[in-house]
């Protein structure tokens, strides 16, 4: 039996089961991965090309931003936006006008309800990985995702460094 008080290591979700080491059944899996990569890292004595992320400690990072905003009083209406573009992304589809207004005058409530919703459904839209929040709409014909957001953004980071 598990009570209501056992929550997952990374992203303290009381919403999925606890797995293994204390860690939830969509987490565990990621960070075996991670400490997988950590432990061949540590074998060569090389760090990671220009200090990037792993993917698996991006997952684990996502993961936690969601648990961390479905657990809030308040959902930034921004939460809500980028797991918005995602959908939309992912329904190859575009949003042709600003929706942060629109969020803004809702209640806590409406945007919590609203992110427990589009995050359902990002969650349950079967992929191979897991669907990245997006900080940018999507256009008609760029389909681009979290995923590749994020190699622009590591490989942006790597060549200022």
């Amino acid at each position: 039996m598990k009570s209501a008080e056992v929550q997952c290591s990374n992203c303290h979700s009381r919403r999925r089961s606890v797995y293994r080491a204390g860690f939830c059944n969509k987490c565990y899996h990621w960070h075996r991965k991670a400490s997988q990569k950590k432990r061949r890292l540590d074998v060569r004595q090389r760090p990671p090309v220009g200090g990037r992320k792993s993917i698996a400690e991006r997952v684990l990072r996502e993961y936690a931003w969601r648990e961390r905003n479905l657990n809030a009083a308040d959902v930034d209406p921004l939460a809500i936006e980028e797991l918005v573009y995602a959908v939309a992304a992912e329904c190859r589809s575009e949003i042709g006008f600003a929706i942060h207004s629109l969020l803004n005058r809702q209640t806590p409530e409406a945007r919590r309800c609203m992110y427990s919703l589009f995050l359902a459904i990002l969650e349950n839209t079967p992929s191979s990985m897991p669907r990245l929040r997006m900080s940018t709409p999507p256009r008609k014909g760029q389909y681009y995702d979290g995923w590749a957001e994020w190699g622009i953004e590591s490989r942006r980071a790597a060549f200022n460094a």
